[in-house]
């Protein structure tokens, strides 16, 4: 798998927010939550994709407390809050969408000929989404649906949470994998401590 970066820059995140919201089709609202959840959760595509409406929603339509799933990728179970932007984007799907179907796919395929069926976007389909958002907000370096796990992860650094806690939320076994996933460099890691004195 090719590496890919996070976008470090909150006026392009900014943007690519701003490219989705004025896509004027159906697809605007998942699109948006794709990128919210994508951003504001650190899971990999594999389970975003994956996601229901009865993952996000309880039977009487309220917006769970905790998402809880099993990682695809490590098998290992999850529960991650769902914070406050990812609460409110749930709530703009499901008024725009009127989606009530508990079993129905959040991220599902509405191409013609597909739209009646109950299946997600493809993982490829994600990764064309993202880069097309990416590239018209000036991005010009490698970008891929890993980059909004990444994403989460730089801003949650830069917003001072430690990487204990970060390698936590991301579901790594420990912090050197982080730090490494990341791109915390020794010479970053000098440069932090530069002026540092007790």
């Amino acid at each position: 798998m090719m590496t890919v970066q996070p976008i470090r820059s909150e006026a392009t995140i900014r943007a690519i927010k701003g490219i989705i919201s004025k896509d004027k089709t159906a697809n605007s609202s998942r699109n948006m939550l794709l990128w919210i959840i994508g951003t504001n959760t650190g899971l990999r595509i594999s389970d975003i994709l994956k996601l229901k409406l009865k993952d996000v929603i309880d039977n009487k339509g309220e917006v769970r407390e905790l998402l809880e799933l099993v990682e695809q990728k490590t098998k290992r179970p999850r529960a991650i809050e769902i914070r406050p932007p990812v609460k409110r984007e749930i709530e703009k799907y499901l008024k725009v969408t009127g989606a009530y179907d508990l079993n129905e796919y959040l991220f599902k395929d509405r191409r013609k000929g597909k739209e009646d069926l109950n299946k997600p976007i493809t993982r490829v389909r994600a990764w064309q989404m993202i880069n097309d958002w990416g590239r018209k907000a000036g991005v010009t370096y490698r970008i891929g649906t890993h980059t909004l796990r990444k994403i989460f992860g730089t801003f949650a650094f830069k917003a001072g949470i430690d990487l204990v806690y970060i390698s936590e939320e991301l579901g790594h076994r420990n912090v050197e994998v982080t730090r490494r996933y990341l791109g915390i460099t020794k010479e970053a890691t000098r440069k932090a401590f530069k002026d540092f004195e007790i």
